[in-house]
């Protein structure tokens, strides 16, 4: 296994050499002694060997010609493809590069320096392609430590054989760089390039990214690490110089180890120890190793390479220093054995292939050296294509007539091209010399001044018209190209001119000559094409100039090339695009340019008068044909049906496209055509003409139709036709409406006074009635009577007309084309109501709006249904606002309203309401009247609807009914409220239990006690009792004080503002702040006396339960007669509501008689089924309406009634 050069212990071979010097100091003799014999024995190379030696060149010069080259000719072969094997083994045919120096007939690849490349490439190339022998190479490598204390195996990073089609430039370049220095095996840079030998270290990590994947494969696998090792590779590069990667761990962690070989990249690695044996014992380190190697290739039967490329079976075999272990008994094979280690891939070369060998160092370093020794090469030599060029001095560019021509040379010879044949007396330095062609026709003569060959890589600064030939990678340019280039001679273009047959043309234009006559130009030489001449290259402009008006260039030839056009343009352009160039010949630079006459077009293009509107399509253009000169002959119906719309004619024709040209007709009569002008010729521009059509003038009518017409003509309208001045109308105008001038027309023959503010409703100034615009009935044709058979159409408004018809017809002058009638109805609709409500209505008030409608009539001026709130079928609808009310809503619908003042707008729909209504309802399914009343602004409520309107006034329903007398004992406890009957709140809701909730409108009710002189005894609130004895025996005023709304108010206020005393409602009203619309009153005579009930004890209680008893008899009496009394009202309010009954005030009464009547009952249910305790008083207060109260409380049933009651308790 290998170690890190991180591990403890590892030492560089940099450090050995160090220590190596310096061990003399320590007096070690001995060892600095065996060092030398080390050095001697094993270490030292031949003689020179570390001194640089010149190559020595090869002589080598061409005396005879190999031949005279024929342009296209591509067959020329030098030969002597076959090397004879021992080239090889010369070190003076090898090129050296980095650190590389020859030793004798050694290479010293590096010579211990670090980070270092040297190439020894052969000045010979191998050639892949041989189908049968391939090629074989064999040498011998050596690595040296410098050291004895050091391995071999730390020498360097690599040393071998490379196989690239890298040219010398590169190779040089690659081998200063730094890329190919350490795990870059001397060949990273190099594209398409092959590495066959020893790798020296295993590069298993990557220190720049920390990765533990390096080049040559992981750390982490088979316990590998990086380090100095045995390994033997062929390595290869990708097309652009990238060092494939492989993966040495691979090989397993302990012998036997198995090679391994990729043919997806043409890798393959073995194990190759070479350790060195003593008596069948190995030595810990074996410091120098020299080793043969052979590389074969063996090209496939069918190449499967691409272009440039052969595939086939690489072989590499390396026999180690060391075969036996040496063993006195028993001896046996060691490091490979006599056959030594081979490594065998399949991959793609290059056909042609230079050879070399490589050696680099990195942070390890020793002595890396090839032996040429013995060294073999068998095989075919590496050719690459010569080619030959033949170019115009001039132009650079290859001679059309003059091919290409190409040898087949081996790498590395020195072709070159010269006017004449080199020769013994006067031999060149050229391996071969050819003799350039003589120079073709329309070229000068061949000379040193006008014919001259020039290499592109030219074999050296004085030989520059031969080329050494070279490899170069596959796809990129041939270096081993050789340019001759020949003088083209000058020449004249001459352009003629001629017509076509049946082409008339007084005088053609003048020739037109460039070149060395004419238009002088020197760059019109042989073979420069037009476009790259001086002045030539303007050809196409000057023949397009002398071109006459009205003729086109069709044809231009010379006899060898023809190209046509229709147009000169395209005949330029087609003559262009053949890239002409100036020929060898006269006859070849002679052209013919051929003119044809152009065909001519004229064109009709139509269109309006600028005062037209409303026009149709525009006619389409017409056009007529002919030739330049010819006369113009206009095209068939250009001035009639169907060209010339219905209702035009032609008022002018120009000479152009529109009216701002030329003026050369016009018509001076409506309706009448302007002539075509004689004289008209085809130009050879122009021929346009512009024809302008104007309408005709019509004529118009309007008369009213009044519904129902004619049976019914209150108007007389059949006199109040109109229609604007005859020929005043165009066709095509906008639809104009004469409303206003029928109207004005027929008030001024009939003498009616109608007039409008909104043009829809009209109103007779002497009848009042009121006419209505119901629609415009439109009739359009071209007859000139008054009626016609065109189709009526009916539009509702002017506006749907206009969208409909929205211009008048063009038609023959003076038709009428338009005829509309005015379509009106009577619209008599109204609706009258009081001014001012007359109906006492408070918030209980169940308040029917209808019933203020006091007349009204449909649109025909009756009231055919004898409903005044039914008007044209519909109810009238009233609004009422008034404070915070804002109510809309069904004339007949019942409501009750707060108290306030009220306005009522009463809305009926007229004539256009019902149309709009009925328009509206579709879209709003289930819509009211009311509904789409509010949908309408104030101009169209004003519109759709007759108005009335009537203020009500809605009163505050506060009320309290007191007893009218009461007797009270002297001795007893009184609490005014005793006294309450009953009583209603503002809003007409009846107060319950008003003798023990003494509430109205939500606050107490008030009460001042009066005695006869006037003066006040008391003042508080009605549920407050007055202390015993506080009355004398007399007779008192109670009255009794209930806050109406606005009282509340100002009671509330009057609190704010009072600091102190009494605030009870009674002092509100004792203050004389309150006003009479604070309160309702009512008064109650008390009598206060000295006496008890008769029959007090048993027998006087049995007679009054008695009394009580009969008393409440009476009282359910009373109650049922109301009852049945206000059910007859009901029957009589619903035939009011539902009949015909003018009486409705008394109907009103009757409702309010009813709803007293249900008081009276909640009041007597409460007094004889409720729990209040005080049952004495108030049955007392509710028997004193009965007849039995009163015959009880007879002056002469008095003592028996005091008799009873001081026989019972004080109660």
């Amino acid at each position: 296994m290998y170690r890190s050069k991180h591990q403890k212990g590892y030492t560089t071979s940099h450090e050995v050499k160090t220590t190596r010097f310096r061990t003399w100091k320590s007096g070690k003799k001995w060892l600095y002694g065996a060092t030398v014999l080390t050095l001697t024995a094993s270490t030292l190379l031949p003689i020179g060997n570390l001194a640089f030696q010149p190559k020595t060149e090869k002589a080598q010069a061409a005396s005879v010609s190999s031949g005279t080259l024929v342009p296209g000719n591509t067959s020329y072969d030098t030969g002597g493809h076959t090397y004879s094997g021992t080239e090889f083994a010369n070190s003076s045919n090898y090129a050296l590069y980095g650190k590389a120096v020859v030793a004798s007939n050694w290479i010293n690849l590096v010579s211990s320096t670090a980070n270092s490349v040297g190439l020894g490439i052969f000045n010979g190339s191998v050639s892949a392609i041989s189908a049968t022998t391939g090629f074989t190479l064999k040498s011998t490598i050596k690595v040296d430590s410098g050291s004895s204390l050091t391995d071999f195996t730390k020498s360097g990073d690599a040393i071998g054989v490379i196989l690239t089609g890298a040219s010398k430039a590169q190779l040089a370049a690659n081998a200063q760089s730094s890329q190919a220095t350490n795990d870059g095996l001397g060949i990273r840079g190099l594209p398409n390039t092959v590495f066959l030998g020893r790798d020296l270290y295993s590069n298993l990590s990557n220190v720049s990214t920390g990765s533990l994947t390096g080049i040559d494969g992981s750390a982490t696998v088979n316990g590998w690490t990086d380090g100095p090792g045995v390994v033997m590779a062929i390595r290869n590069t990708d097309s652009s110089g990238t060092l494939q990667a492989a993966n040495y761990p691979s090989l397993g962690s302990a012998a036997p180890y198995s090679p391994v070989t990729n043919t997806q990249n043409g890798t393959a690695y073995t194990f190759a120890t070479d350790t060195s044996y003593a008596l069948g014992v190995a030595s810990p380190i074996t410091s120098s190793v020299q080793e043969p190697i052979t590389v074969t290739w063996t090209p496939d039967a069918t190449n499967t390479a691409s272009t440039g490329y052969t595939s086939g079976t690489l072989t590499f075999n390396l026999i180690a220093q060391t075969t036996s272990n040496g063993a006195l008994i028993g001896a046996s094979a060691v490091n490979g054995g006599t056959g030594g280690y081979t490594l065998t891939t399949h991959t793609n070369l290059q056909n042609s292939l230079t050879v070399g060998f490589v050696g680099g160092t990195g942070g390890n370093y020793g002595n890396l050296s090839v032996s040429l020794n013995g060294a073999t090469i068998t095989g075919s030599k590496g050719t690459e294509p010569v080619p030959i060029n033949y170019l115009n001095k001039v132009t650079g560019q290859p001679i059309p007539s003059m091919a290409q021509s190409s040898i087949t040379a081996n790498v590395n010879d020195t072709i070159g091209a010269a006017l004449t044949a080199p020769s013994s007396t006067s031999p060149d330095n050229n391996t071969y010399t050819y003799v350039v062609p003589a120079a073709p026709t329309g070229y000068q003569a061949n000379s040193a001044t006008t014919t001259t060959v020039l290499a592109a890589n030219p074999a050296s600064t004085t030989n520059t018209s031969a080329t050494t030939v070279s490899n170069f990678i596959v796809g990129t340019t041939n270096p081993n190209a050789l340019n001759v280039s020949y003088t083209p001679s000058q020449q004249i273009v001459l352009f003629n001119w001629a017509k076509a047959s049946g082409t008339t043309l007084a005088n053609l234009p003048n020739q037109i000559a460039y070149g060395a006559t004419g238009i002088t130009d020197a760059s019109v030489v042989t073979d420069n094409p037009f476009s790259n001449t001086t002045l030539l290259s303007s050809y196409a402009t000057a023949l397009s100039n002398a071109v006459p008006t009205g003729y086109n260039i069709t044809q231009i030839s010379n006899g060898t090339t023809t190209v046509s056009g229709a147009t000169t343009a395209a005949t330029l352009a087609a003559f262009t695009s053949q890239n002409p160039t100036v020929g060898a010949t006269s006859t070849l630079n002679t052209y013919t340019v051929t003119l044809t006459a152009v065909s001519q077009t004229a064109t009709y293009t139509y269109g309006y008068t600028s005062t037209a509107l409303n026009t149709p399509a525009i006619p389409a253009i017409l056009t007529s044909t002919g030739t330049t000169g010819g006369s113009v002959t206009t095209p068939t119906g250009y001035n009639t049906s169907p060209q010339i719309p219905s209702g035009y004619y032609i008022s002018a024709i120009y000479a152009g496209t529109s009216a701002s040209g030329t003026l050369i007709s016009s018509s001076t009569t409506n309706g009448t055509n302007a002539a075509w002008p004689s004289g008209q010729v085809y130009a050879p521009t122009g021929n346009q003409y512009y024809i302008q059509l104007a309408p005709n003038t019509v004529n118009v009518t309007w008369f009213i139709s009044i519904d129902p017409n004619p049976d019914n003509d209150p108007l007389n309208v059949a006199q109040g036709g109109f229609t604007p001045t005859v020929g005043s109308i165009l066709g095509g105008s906008t639809t104009t409406n004469y409303q206003s001038q029928v109207i004005d027309n027929m008030n001024s023959l009939t003498g009616n006074t109608l007039s409008t503010t909104d043009n829809v409703t009209y109103t007779d100034g002497a009848t009042g009635i009121k006419y209505i615009v119901t629609g415009y009935q439109y009739q359009e044709g071209t007859t000139t009577t008054a009626t016609n058979s065109a189709p009526i159409t009916t539009y509702k408004t002017f506006s749907d007309l206009l969208a409909a018809h929205p211009y008048v017809l063009a038609g023959t002058k003076s038709n009428r084309t338009q005829l509309v009638h005015l379509l009106m109805t009577v619209d008599q609709t109204t609706i009258t109501s009081n001014s001012t409500s007359g109906q006492h209505v408070n918030p209980a008030t169940n308040y029917i709006p209808s019933s203020e409608i006091t007349s009204s009539t449909d649109i025909d001026g009756a009231d055919d249904d004898g409903l005044s709130y039914a008007i044209n079928g519909y109810n009238a609808i009233v609004n009422i606002t008034g404070g915070q009310t804002d109510y809309w809503g069904d004339a007949t619908n019942s409501l009750q309203l707060s108290i306030g003042t009220y306005t009522e707008n009463y809305y009926a729909l007229n004539y256009l309401g019902v149309q709009a209504y009925t328009n509206w309802l579709p879209s709003h399914s289930g819509g009211t009247v009311s509904q789409f009343l509010q949908t309408l602004d104030a101009t169209s409520l004003a519109n759709d609807t007759v108005t009335s309107q009537t203020t009500l006034e809605v009163q505050d329903a506060t009320a309290i009914t007191t007893n009218n007398h009461h007797i009270i004992p002297r001795a007893a406890s009184y609490n005014p409220s005793s006294d309450l009957v009953g009583a209603s709140n503002a809003d007409g809701s009846s107060v319950e239990n008003i003798e023990t909730n003494p509430i109205v409108n939500g606050d107490a009710i008030g009460v001042l006690i009066t005695d006869s002189s006037g003066n006040i005894l008391w003042v508080n609130n009605s549920d407050i009792s007055l202390p015993t004895n506080k009355l004398q025996e007399v007779t008192y005023i109670e009255n009794y004080y209930a806050l109406t709304a606005q009282g509340l108010v100002d009671y509330t206020n009057w609190q704010t503002t009072t600091a102190s005393g009494g605030h009870t409602v009674g002092d509100f009203i004792n203050s004389g702040q309150a006003t009479t619309s604070d309160y309702v009153k009512s008064t109650t005579e008390l009598t206060v006396t000295n006496f008890v009930l008769p029959f007090a004890g048993g027998a006087g209680n049995q007679f009054l339960y008695l009394m009580i008893g009969l008393a409440a008899f009476g009282a359910l009496g009373f109650y049922f007669s109301q009852r049945r009394k206000a059910e007859m009202d009901l029957e009589v309010i619903n035939k009011e509501i539902l009949g015909k009954n003018d009486n409705k005030r008394s109907n009103i009464y009757l409702f309010s008689q009813r709803r007293k009547a249900e008081m009276d009952l909640e009041v007597i249910n409460k007094e004889i089924l409720g729990k209040n305790d005080n049952k004495r008083s108030n049955i007392y207060l509710t028997s004193r309406h009965t007849r039995p109260y009163a015959k009880i409380f007879h002056t002469k049933n008095r003592t028996h009634l005091a008799q009873a009651q001081r026989k019972g308790t004080n109660e």
